[in-house]
C-alpha cells in the first residue's frame, strides 16, 4: 500500500511539473500589444469611442478578427459630436448611424504612419517615389444601408446597394506633389477652422493625429489617436442632391445618363428575400454617384491605383449660371430636354475630372485644365459650396466652363438641330475632339440635314436615351433599304469636309485644297466650292462663323467622291491610248475585268494625250510591243512608289523629279532603275510644267482642273512625243 501511495505521489508531481511547462509554452509573449480594442481600452481619454465600438457591428473586428487601422477620437471630440447632433450619450445614436460612423473610422488593413505618408499600390515603398502621397484614399468599413431609389429615366423603384466609403488621409507629400505651398489654406478650405501643422504629417479627413498616438501598434494593426470625429462623407452626387444647394439643373441633366445596373453577385449575398440589388451609375460621364472612383465595381481585382489616387474633381455651375448659358447657346432647341445627349455629355463632362486631387491653390494659379484643354477659371475663394467628398471634391461655382468644341469650328453645329446628321458623322468619326486643336487652322464645310438626306443619309438613333447607340445609314437603291456605314466609311465622309491648316476666305480664285481624307480635295472656283466629283458647278458656302481655330461654312450639298476608276475612264474617253496599252500588253483581262497589271493596287498620276493627239502622232510610236510597253509607262507616276501623301497639284506638293513606272535603260541584271519625270506645279497659271530627263518641257493646259478618279488623276498633255531620250 505504501509503495502504491508513493507511486501516485510521484505521478502527481510529474503532472504538476508538466502543467507548469505547458503554461509557460502558451503564456502570452511580452511583445504582443493586444488587439486594437485592448490597446484603446488602455487609453485614459478614449472611453466614449470604446463604448461606441462595443455597440457597433465592428466590435469583433477590432477585438482581433481582422487587420485594421483605427482612427480613434478622444472623449472631448465625441462629446462635441454628440452635442452637435442633440444626443446626450452614445446610447442615443441610432444603430445604423452608429455603424456608419464607426465604420468610417476603421480603415481596412494594417497601415503604418509611413504608409499613410506615401502609400504605394504596388505594395513596396521602395517601388515608387514618383507622385509621393498621391494615393491618399483608403477603403473603410463605413457603408450606408441599401436605399430605395426611383430611376429618373424609367420611374421604376429599385434597391440600390452602397459600396464602402473611402477615407481621405491627406498628407504633406500629397501637397508637395501637387505643387501647393500653403498647406493650411488648402486644408482649411475644405475643413474650416482646421490648421495644418508641420511639414511631415498627415490628417484623416478633418481629424488631426495626436503626437502620442501616431500609430500605436496592435496585434491586428495600428491605432491612431485623433482630435475629432470623422464625419461620414457624402459623394459628389449626394451634394448635387442636397436641396439646400442650387445645383438641381446640373443634376437634372446629369440624370439623363443614369444607369442603374443590376448586380447578380451582390443580390445573391445581401438582398432581402424577393428583392434585387442595383448599383447606381451614370453612363458615359464620371460615375459621381459611386462611392468608388475606379468604376469597375464588378471587377474581380480591386484597382488600387484608380481607387486610391483618383478623385472626381467637380466644378459645378449653379442653376442661375447654367440656365443663362443654356438659354443662350442652345436657343435653337425648344427646351433643355431637347438638347441631344452628345452635346450634354461634352458640357457636363467638362465640369468633372477623374484624376489626381485638385487643390484650391492649383485653381487659383490657373494651372488646372479640363480634358478638352479649358482652364477652370472662377472665383475659388467665393465658391458657394466647398466640400471634400468620399469620392472627390466639390467646388460650387457661378460660372460655366464652356467646352472647347462649343467655341471651336464645331460650335455652330453643336447648337443647331439643322446639322444633327453631320454632327453625328463627326462624332462617330472621332473628329469633334480633333477639331478643338488650337494649333491647327481648319476650314470646316458642314452639309445641312436637308442636304445629307437628299443624298440618302440618315441617323438611326437606336435607343433614344442611350448615347452611342446611333448609327449612320445610307440608302441602298439595290436593296431599297438603309445600310449601316462602317467606321471607315463614316471617317472618310467626315474628313472629306475638313481642310487642314487653311482658313479659306476667298472663293473667287481657282484653287485646290487637300482635305483631311488622304488624296481628297476641295476645289474652289467661280465664287464657290466643289470637290473631285464637282469641278464645274460650285456649291455656294454660307459662312457660319470664325473661331479661335478656323472658320465654318454651311453647304446645301455634300462633297462627294468619284467612283470611276482609271481603267474605266481610259476605256471611255481615252480610247486611242487605251488601244495602245492593250497592244503593248499593259492591260489584261482577269475574271472578265480589264486590269492594268503594271499599276494594280496603286494610285497614280497619269499624263495623257487625247484621242486626236494619239492619232496625229501615232507614227512616232515603236511598233515592237515590248518597246511600246516601256514607252507608254513613262506617262504614269505612282504616288505609292514615290511615297507621296498628295498628288502634285497647283499649290500642293514639292516640285522636283519623280519616278515613273518606266524602267530606265540604266538598269542592270542586279538593280532596277526607273526613268524620272520633273513635275513643277505653277500656282499662278494653275497648271503643271513637265520636264523630261534631257530637259525638254511641256505644260498642261492653264486654268484647268485635272480629272479626278477613284484611283488616279489625269492631266492632259498635247503630245505623245515626250520621253526621257527625246529632246
Amino acid at each position: 500500500m505504501s509503495y502504491r501511495l508513493l507511486m501516485l505521489l510521484l505521478f502527481l508531481l510529474s503532472l504538476w511539473g508538466c502543467e507548469n511547462e505547458m503554461d509557460k509554452h502558451y503564456e502570452r509573449p511580452t511583445w504582443l500589444k493586444g488587439s486594437a480594442y485592448e490597446v484603446l481600452q488602455g487609453q485614459a481619454d478614449y472611453s466614449l469611442f470604446v463604448s461606441a465600438l462595443e455597440k457597433s457591428s465592428f466590435f469583433q473586428l477590432v477585438k482581433g478578427q481582422g487587420l485594421c487601422s483605427v482612427f480613434a477620437p478622444d472623449n472631448q471630440a465625441v462629446n462635441a459630436y454628440l452635442e452637435n447632433n442633440g444626443w446626450s450619450s452614445v446610447d442615443d445614436i441610432p444603430q445604423d448611424v452608429l455603424d456608419l460612423l464607426i465604420g468610417c473610422h476603421i480603415v481596412r488593413y494594417s497601415y503604418r504612419p509611413v504608409d499613410f505618408m506615401n502609400f504605394r499600390p504596388e505594395g513596396d515603398l521602395e517601388a515608387g517615389t514618383a507622385n509621393k502621397g498621391i494615393y491618399f484614399k483608403h477603403i473603410t468599413y463605413g457603408q450606408e444601408a441599401v436605399r430605395r431609389v426611383t430611376n429618373p429615366k424609367t420611374g421604376a423603384v429599385m434597391t440600390v446597394y452602397e459600396r464602402e466609403k473611402y477615407l481621405p488621409v491627406l498628407n504633406t507629400n500629397l501637397f508637395k506633389t501637387q505643387g501647393v505651398q500653403d498647406y493650411t489654406y488648402n486644408y482649411s478650405y475644405f475643413f474650416p477652422g482646421k490648421v495644418w501643422e508641420g511639414d511631415d504629417n498627415f490628417c484623416a479627413a478633418n481629424a488631426k493625429i495626436h503626437e502620442n498616438g501616431n500609430g500605436l501598434l496592435t496585434d491586428n494593426g495600428y491605432v491612431y489617436l485623433v482630435d475629432d470625429v470623422i464625419r461620414p462623407m457624402r459623394t459628389v452626387y449626394n451634394v448635387l442632391e442636397d436641396q439646400d444647394n442650387h445645383y438641381s439643373l446640373f443634376k437634372q441633366l446629369y440624370d439623363k445618363f443614369t444607369d442603374i445596373t443590376y448586380n447578380k453577385d451582390l443580390s445573391s449575398k445581401y438582398a432581402a428575400a424577393g428583392d434585387s440589388l442595383f448599383l447606381y451609375f451614370h453612363k458615359d460621364l464620371p460615375k459621381i454617384a459611386s462611392q468608388w472612383t475606379f468604376n469597375q465595381e464588378n471587377a474581380v481585382l480591386h484597382n488600387l491605383y484608380l481607387a486610391c489616387g483618383n478623385t472626381f474633381n467637380s466644378f459645378i455651375p449653379n442653376d442661375q449660371a447654367l440656365t443663362v448659358f443654356l438659354e443662350d447657346y442652345f436657343s435653337k432647341y425648344p427646351t433643355f430636354d431637347d438638347i441631344p445627349l452628345l452635346q450634354l455629355s461634352f458640357l457636363l463632362g467638362n465640369h468633372i475630372q477623374s484624376r489626381a486631387l485638385v487643390l484650391p491653390e492649383m485653381l487659383k494659379e490657373k494651372r488646372v485644365k479640363s480634358s478638352y484643354g479649358d482652364v477652370y477659371d472662377f472665383d475659388v475663394d467665393g465658391a458657394e459650396v466647398k466640400e471634400f467628398c468620399s469620392n472627390g471634391v466639390f467646388y460650387g461655382t457661378d460660372k460655366v466652363t464652356v467646352p472647347a468644341m462649343f467655341r471651336s469650328v464645331t460650335a455652330p453645329l453643336l447648337n443647331d438641330p439643322n446639322y444633327s446628321i453631320f454632327t453625328e458623322i463627326l462624332n462617330k468619326a472621332g473628329e469633334i475632339i480633333q477639331l478643338i486643336n488650337p494649333d491647327v487652322r481648319f476650314t470646316l464645310f458642314a452639309p445641312t440635314d436637308e442636304a445629307l438626306q437628299a443624298m440618302g443619309y440618315q441617323v438611326d438613333v437606336g435607343k433614344a436615351d442611350v448615347l452611342g447607340d446611333e448609327k449612320i445609314q445610307l440608302w441602298d437603291d439595290e436593296t431599297e433599304k438603309y445600310k449601316d456605314l462602317n467606321t471607315a466609311e463614316i471617317s472618310a465622309l467626315a474628313m472629306k469636309h475638313i481642310v487642314l491648316q487653311n482658313k479659306i476666305t476667298d472663293f473667287s480664285q481657282k484653287k485646290i485644297y487637300p482635305t483631311k481624307k488622304g488624296l481628297s480635295y476641295v476645289t474652289v472656283f467661280d465664287g464657290g466650292v466643289g470637290c473631285e466629283a464637282n469641278t464645274t458647278e460650285p456649291f455656294q458656302p454660307v459662312k457660319l462663323g470664325e473661331y479661335f481655330n478656323g472658320i465654318t461654312y454651311s453647304l446645301d450639298n455634300v462633297l462627294g467622291n468619284v467612283d470611276v476608276s482609271l481603267a474605266e475612264e481610259l476605256e471611255a474617253n481615252y480610247s486611242e491610248f487605251w488601244k495602245l496599252m492593250k497592244k503593248a500588253g499593259l492591260v489584261e483581262n482577269i475574271n472578265g475585268e480589264e486590269v492594268m497589271t503594271f499599276i494594280v493596287g496603286e494610285t497614280v498620276m497619269a499624263f495623257l494625250p487625247d484621242n486626236d493627239v494619239v492619232k496625229a502622232q501615232a507614227d512616232i510610236l515603236p511598233d515592237d510591243p515590248e518597246e511600246l510597253k516601256n514607252y507608254l509607262k513613262y506617262f504614269f507616276v505612282s504616288i505609292d512608289a514615290n511615297k507621296l501623301s498628295n498628288f502634285l497639284l497647283p499649290g500642293i506638293g514639292e516640285p522636283g523629279m519623280y519616278q515613273t513606272t518606266q524602267i530606265s535603260p540604266e538598269s542592270t541584271l542586279y538593280d532596277t532603275f526607273y526613268s524620272q519625270l520633273g513635275i513643277y506645279p505653277d500656282e499662278q497659271k494653275f497648271n503643271l510644267v513637265l520636264r523630261n530627263e534631257v530637259g525638254k518641257e511641256i505644260e498642261t493646259p492653264e486654268g484647268v482642273f485635272p480629272g479626278f478618279l477613284s484611283d488616279a488623276l489625269i492631266y492632259n498633255i498635247n503630245t505623245i512625243d515626250f520621253q526621257s531620250n527625246n529632246k
